[in-house]
């Protein structure tokens, strides 16, 4: 299933949840449920506001696996703490922040102590007014969203703003029709409902307060029984009188439990109760008149719902209360002593008037549903109650208003969301199906049938739950059972299974299943299932095709890769010796005609095999077939060998290369020293490639230093060609040149900067590049290594400071040397012009020196004539000379990696090295490797 199904699907399932029966709560948890399983964030949450909108609270949230609640930290959060949160809900409608970094600091301060790196969030709006806000936080990435996210995100937000305003409204109704109930059970006046025999249906607590009578007692009695003995003679007139309507009021005494009597003013009227023909009374206790009517004035003036009394003959209004002001918009003083068709009141005058008959005919009605205007033209939709009153001698209409505006508008909502529901399923192509568990009863619409090649008159009915199960493959029933069960057993919040159902023509069907209970009988056991019937064949098929597809894939990727090391070794071997051959032939006494050619063939082989190297590192890197290993290294031996290796190259177009080393890493670390290199290798090729003139430098600084790790940014500036921004967002993708064509000025194979990347990304660092067109560029590698667990890798205080001296002073020594002699290439100068802080190196006891520096120049010497069993003898004499000590011992070990590939200069420009640390003079000209 594709992307936009999927979240039309998520719509549907969310849209579906809001309209089976159930309680509020349960059903907005089981929508953010639902959207955070989709969406993959690891939080959702509802925050309220509070009506004067000074705080906001976590009233519900949803949280993804391994992620802390948040709901009990964050209640009544002040706004004025975080007034711009408000405000960009206000403004902007919405938060939204890959990285939450770009958000206020105030806001910062309550999110990431969260652990939130990205979040999106939509403002709950009911009628115009924010009310809260939705929200979805992403713990375990900076987490960019697509404008179809966004937007599903947005629209899941209006959703559940509209149930939270239908929600709202019904708790408002149901607050109006409790209240207008209380009015009646609170009214200070006897209410008494009888059928039309006098038999008592209905009396409100006024009558047994005044009475003295339970209510039980009275439901048991006729209107005769509330009559004293010496009247009920006269009763079976009175009630045939009531019945044929001809007494509406009449002051008659009632008989209390006690026996004692008291004065009613009774009116009397037919109506309706239960939606039966009755008889209505409304008795007032003369005696307490006056508290009766002060308690109706209390209720009347405070009630919610607007209330008007007004003269019966006249139709002039009399009175209103606080709520018809606040809801009609009229002041009392612009409506007294006026008719409702006088202020334009009903939109329908005609009805009103049928209304006000009715009133004066039967002395009461209900359920009227009326439009009246607002003092501002806006129509309202009223319910409309009434009951005629006597005051005294007057005749008086007291009408109760209950606003249904906004209830009628949400229905009116709530059918265009059940349309644009139907419409959804049906453009979905989406099978429904019930299931009454009890009777195994399913009922299935159209599409469900369609899905499996039938109409739906073809498939028996009612369909059975044993007739679904038949169409269902044989080997996926026992899922499909054991899901089911798990559901029904309150185990999985629903059920889903993705199953074979037999087609009509023969084959089978890939479909998803899913389905949720939704409706409980009295004692808690599921009575009915919903669910819905989708095709996935497509999907499953393309499942296939794409398994197939990356099985293919990775068998190539792996011969690719065994083919190109193969190719490499293959060329590299013989490349070795081109080399070494090369660097003998350049010591033979050539021309100057021959010596450029010499050093073109060793320019042109040293960019083959760099060439090589990264596009066996690229396929490897595709394929993930690098292993990183860690070693023993120090950052000082990375950056001068680095250093050394492009000497001759910076020498020949006349750079300056430079190094510099921060004086505090001088500690053994743990690392991929190959790899490492390797990185800081391509960057120099590329720096001396786009530099014709100026500096080079290749810096190491330690940023931190924790417990187990350090933290170095390695640094190579040049005074280049720079990067234009445009070319600089490509530089580490694949194959990208700046200048593609065949002619271009610069070669290459495109690959040693995606090699970087991918190499320090491995190896958990970072890599960027700064760079202004035209003066240069700056890449930075940021790394953290490891330090050893053993003790004995790191110089304790006092030899860290004996040895840094003493490296100083060589490499004071090495600089007067070079200064001293002009015959030394300019190229031995840069590389040692790089700080002095390079290494904590140990010297040799002063008496062994001369023993030393005697040997060493006899493998200078050997290594220039290109004499193997001279150089291994003399080899073995200075590592016995050596004595054990680690870096003597692995720079002797470095030379003997550079002879067997026959890289004689580089071990040349070790042996240089090798007389810095034990602290020997340079040798003269000629003498020694002149091509340091």
């Amino acid at each position: 299933m594709d992307k936009a199904a999927l979240q039309m699907k998520l719509l549907s399932d969310v849209a579906l949840s809001f309209t089976k029966p159930g309680n509020f709560q349960d059903q907005i948890q089981q929508a953010l449920e639902m959207v955070g399983r989709y969406s993959r964030v690891s939080r959702i949450y509802i925050f309220e506001d509070s009506p004067d909108k000074s705080y906001t609270s976590n009233t519900f949230e949803w949280c993804g696996p391994g992620i802390s609640p948040e709901i009990e930290n964050l209640l009544e959060i002040p706004y004025e703490v975080v007034q711009s949160w408000a405000d960009m809900l206000q403004k902007e409608g919405r938060i939204y922040a890959e990285d939450v970094r770009e958000l206020p600091e105030e806001v910062r301060a309550i999110l990431e102590p969260q652990g939130i790196l990205s979040i999106v969030v939509y403002p709950l709006i009911i009628r115009g007014s924010i009310i809260g806000f939705l929200g979805f936080d992403d713990c375990s990435e900076h987490r960019v969203w697509s404008t179809s996210e966004l937007e599903l995100l947005r629209t899941i937000t209006g959703l559940i703003s509209g149930v939270y305003e239908r929600q709202r409204s019904y708790l408002e109704l149901e607050k109006r029709e409790k209240n207008f109930r209380s009015m009646f059970e609170n009214i200070g006046d006897m209410i008494i409902i009888a059928d039309m025999q006098g038999n008592l249906s209905y009396t409100n607590p006024a009558t047994e307060r005044h009475l003295g009578y339970s209510r039980q007692d009275l439901q048991a009695m006729n209107l005769i029984h509330l009559l004293p003995e010496d009247v009920r003679g006269d009763a079976d007139e009175v009630l045939e009188q009531i019945q044929v309507g001809s007494i509406s009021s009449r002051i008659i005494p009632l008989r209390c439990s006690d026996g004692r009597e008291i004065q009613a003013d009774a009116r009397v009227w037919h109506g309706t109760w239960d939606t039966k023909p009755c008889i209505i009374s409304i008795c007032t206790d003369i005696t307490e008149q006056q508290a009766a009517l002060s308690l109706f004035n209390k209720v009347f003036t405070f009630h919610p719902n607007s209330m008007v009394l007004s003269l019966a003959d006249s139709k002039k209004f009399v009175e209103v209360n606080n709520a018809f002001e606040r809801i009609h918009g009229y002041t009392r003083d612009e409506v007294i002593g006026r008719t409702n068709a006088e202020i334009g009141y009903f939109v329908d005058q005609v009805q009103a008037n049928m209304a006000g008959k009715e009133l004066g005919r039967s002395k009461s009605v209900g359920n009227y549903l009326l439009q009246v205007r607002h003092k501002d033209g806006r129509i309202l939709d009223g319910l409309f109650y009434g009951v005629q009153l006597t005051i005294g001698s007057k005749l008086y209409n007291l009408t109760v208003m209950i606003d249904i505006t906004e209830q009628n508008h949400m229905r009116a909502r709530i059918e265009e969301q059940k349309k644009r529901l139907e419409y959804i399923i049906a453009s979905t192509r989406t099978g429904t199906w019930e299931w009454e568990i009890a009777t195994g009863r399913v009922i299935i619409n159209e599409q469900w049938a369609n899905l499996l090649g039938y109409a739906l008159e073809e498939l028996e009915s009612p369909f059975s739950e044993d007739a679904w199960y038949a169409m269902v493959h044989p080997d996926d029933l026992q899922d499909v059972k054991i899901l089911l069960e798990q559901h029904l057993a309150g185990e999985t919040s629903y059920y889903e299974s993705e199953v074979r159902m037999k087609h009509k023509g023969g084959y089978w069907v890939w479909v998803s299943d899913q389905g949720q209970i939704f409706d409980y009988d009295d004692e808690g056991n599921p009575r009915w299932m919903f669910g819905t019937l989708t095709d996935i064949s497509q999907r499953k098929q393309e499942e296939t095709q794409l398994l197939n597809s990356m099985e293919k894939a990775l068998k190539g990727a792996e011969a690719k890769t065994i083919y190109l090391a193969q190719v490499s070794h293959e060329i590299r071997t013989p490349l070795n010796i081109i080399l070494g051959l090369n660097s003998l032939l350049r010591r033979s006494g050539l021309s100057g005609e021959q010596e450029e050619y010499v050093r073109k063939i060793q320019t042109a082989s040293d960019e083959l095999l760099a060439t090589m190297t990264n596009i066996f590192d690229f396929s490897r890197g595709e394929t993930g077939n690098i292993t990183l290993e860690k070693h023993e290294l120090r950052v000082s031996k990375i950056v001068t060998e680095s250093i050394g290796k492009f000497a001759d190259a910076a020498q020949e177009k006349g750079l300056s290369l430079q190094f510099s080393i921060d004086p505090d890493l001088h500690q053994v670390l743990l690392g991929d020293f190959f790899h490492i290199e390797l990185v800081l290798q391509n960057l120099l090729s590329n720096a001396v490639k786009f530099t014709h003139e100026g500096t080079i430098t290749l810096s190491a600084e330690k940023m931190k230093d924790n417990e187990h790790t350090v933290t170095i940014l390695f640094t190579i500036k040049d005074t280049g060609i720079g990067i234009s921004p445009q070319i600089a967002e490509h530089v580490f993708e694949p194959f990208y040149q700046a200048d593609a064509s065949f002619e271009r000025k610069y070669q290459g194979s495109g690959l040693g900067l995606p090699v970087c990347r991918d190499l320090v990304r491995r190896m958990g660092g970072t890599i960027d590049v700064a760079s202004i067109q035209g003066e240069g560029s700056e890449f930075r590698v940021l790394l953290e290594l490891e330090k050893p667990r053993s003790s004995t890798h790191t110089l304790s205080a006092n030899n860290s400071a004996a040895t840094a001296a003493s490296a100083a002073t060589a490499a004071e020594e090495t600089r007067q040397s070079v200064a001293e002699e002009p015959a030394r290439t300019d190229k031995q100068a840069e590389i040692f012009q790089g700080s002095v802080e390079t290494a904590a190196q140990s010297k040799l006891p002063a008496k062994d020196a001369a023993a030393f520096e005697e040997k060493l120049t006899r493998l200078e010497k050997s290594i220039q004539l290109g004499e193997p069993i001279a150089i291994t003898e003399i080899l073995e004499e200075i590592t016995a000379a050596a004595k054990g000590e680690a870096l003597l011992n692995r720079l002797l070990a470095e030379i003997r990696g550079q002879l067997r590939g026959y890289n004689y200069d580089a071990a040349l420009q070790l042996t240089v090295r090798l007389r810095g640390v034990i602290g020997l003079q340079l040798p003269p000209p000629g003498t020694s490797g002149s091509s340091c």
